[in-house]
């Protein structure tokens, strides 16, 4: 089934008995992954429940075909359904998706979450022809999303906000998801007790110091600059960011990058595309922003964001060497990047 934006909410919040996998898609990873978090919870209340929850990659699955579909079969050890996460989904597991649509037996929920889908995708046409499964596409944010995310906050938290907050937060929100969500938990834990939000207090929180570090470290690893990129990661240690923070931060970067390269191949210039971006690409970065932009292939960037999404994963269910997982993924972009023609 192919979900209208109008029908999302529902079926995130209630899944149809019926549903077997659901596929999550698009640019805005943030999105993806919240919208994919949302679906397991309504069926699984703790995501970290190892004997209800089978977390799995698209390298998993890849390196053992069968694994799909013995994860979505198996029986939970507890009282409860279980849910199978795949994440970096591609084309490649259309014909293992497949196979899992057509078993007659009743299985665990399968939520399948991938990058950047074409229309003539296998993967996306398999979901959206399947009466059994979902396809989901998750776009970046324009103004009214971030103004529904907004509205969302202040209504969980039960706080007011002043129009001059709201605007400025319209203006220096990004258009990923979950980097925009981040900033406003950062906001919400800032403001303690008060219970309105203000110019004020958001221009103290949203695009800080750490972000203009993290913003320097993602540049340099896009740009294939490794010396550069180890001096800001050092920064970030010092300032206690963690190996899944700056995987974020990175990500932020390649998904801002990957919208400006879909839009000059509709046919928008590198300026505009560049200038149209929320929250704005700063004055003294835009020249390397630009190169990058028109240097990085869209198939390069999308395997560059899975190589992260992967690590990301991966840090989760081996914090002890998180930083050392983080690290190889963030090496492999930057020679990813070396290769390129970034001048």
């Amino acid at each position: 089934m192919k979900i209208t934006a109008r029908q999302v909410e529902s079926l995130l919040e209630n899944p149809v008995p019926s549903l077997r996998a659901a596929l999550l898609y698009g640019p805005d990873q943030g999105l993806v992954r919240e919208r994919a978090d949302r679906i397991a919870r309504s069926i699984v209340k703790d995501l970290s429940d190892p004997f209800r929850i089978s977390d799995l990659s698209a390298a998993n699955i890849k390196n053992s075909p069968d694994r799909l579909l013995d994860e979505a079969a198996a029986l939970s050890m507890t009282s409860g359904a279980r849910i199978v996460r795949v994440r970096g989904a591609t084309d490649e597991q259309a014909s293992l998706f497949s196979n899992l649509l057509d078993v007659e037996q009743q299985l665990s929920l399968v939520i399948a979450e991938a990058g950047e889908l074409r229309p003539r995708s296998a993967l996306r046409i398999l979901f959206e022809k399947s009466e059994h499964a979902a396809a989901i596409a998750c776009y970046l944010d324009d103004a009214s999303g971030l103004d529904h995310l907004i509205h969302e906050i202040c209504q969980a938290h039960s706080l007011t906000i002043t129009p001059d907050a709201r605007r400025y937060l319209l203006n220096n929100l990004g258009s990923d998801r979950l980097v925009s969500r981040s900033e406003l938990d950062k906001l919400v834990l800032y403001l303690g007790e008060c219970h309105q939000i203000t110019r004020a207090a958001v221009s103290a929180v949203v695009g800080d110091n750490g972000e203009a570090t993290l913003n320097g470290f993602a540049m340099a690893v896009a740009g294939g600059n490794h010396r550069q990129a180890a001096r800001a990661l050092s920064r970030l240690g010092l300032e206690g960011m963690t190996p899944i923070q700056a995987i974020r931060g990175t990500l932020r970067h390649l998904h801002r990058i990957h919208l400006v390269t879909t839009l000059v191949a509709s046919g928008e210039s590198i300026g505009r595309a560049v200038s149209s971006l929320r929250p704005p690409v700063h004055f003294s970065d835009n020249n390397t922003f630009q190169r990058q932009a028109l240097a990085w292939p869209a198939k390069k960037l999308r395997r560059a964001m899975n190589i992260l999404l992967e690590a990301e994963t991966e840090c989760k269910s081996r914090s002890s060497i998180a930083t050392v997982i983080a690290n190889m993924a963030f090496l492999r972009v930057i020679n990813a990047a070396r290769q390129l023609k970034i001048r």
